[in-house]
């Protein structure tokens, strides 16, 4: 969520914050200015830990209506995802699709029957015309790959946020599963929230 706010916003929010836990340790408590400025730099670090990790949570409940149309949607849950590829000629699977985010961060982790996949990039953003889009890389871990296939490969995908109500992504990816044989896969993806 925090990669989607702008950044005059973000200055509006860290440096009155600062400001105000300085002046408490210099003026209030009566720090020297050393210990003051670390003081506010720790407790800066450690309150942006516990909201970005917990807290933001409970500020989301109170408005969530608010949140999904000028912050960013909450996209935690469990996930299915239904692949069209051109692999093999053509494929599709479903797949489920955990997304864990914080206020700092995202991440999304897919289990199969043949593996694991996990991203190593993810961010979302916000577009001009107001719409949430999720971009990220991923490393997949193909325990039955067959002759001819990676058991390692990378891939990148691009998905919008459709409705922010059902929570329904749509996109599209691509790998370098194979490339060198000229059989890396690309293809469009749908990921609903279950």
């Amino acid at each position: 969520m925090w990669s989607v706010i702008p950044f005059k916003i973000k200055l509006w929010i860290i440096i009155p914050f600062s400001i105000l836990l300085y002046l408490l340790f210099s003026t209030v408590i009566g720090f020297d200015l050393i210990k003051s400025i670390t003081t506010t730099a720790s407790v800066t670090g450690i309150s942006a830990l516990l909201f970005g990790e917990y807290a933001w949570k409970y500020i989301y409940m109170i408005k969530p209506e608010f949140f999904e149309k000028y912050i960013c949607p909450d996209l935690n849950g469990q996930w299915l995802a239904k692949i069209e590829s051109n692999f093999d000629g053509e494929t599709t699977v479903e797949l489920p699709l955990e997304i864990k985010a914080s206020f700092f961060s995202i991440k999304m982790i897919m289990h199969t029957n043949y593996g694991k996949s996990n991203t190593s990039i993810c961010r979302i953003s916000k577009e001009d015309d107001g719409s949430f889009e999720l971009n990220y890389m991923y490393r997949v871990q193909n325990d039955r790959a067959k002759r001819g296939d990676a058991q390692f490969y990378d891939g990148a995908a691009r998905v919008n946020l459709i409705n922010s109500e059902i929570k329904e992504l749509n996109g599209v990816f691509f790998t370098n599963r194979c490339w060198r044989e000229g059989k890396n896969t690309a293809g469009n993806v749908s990921i609903t929230k279950q």
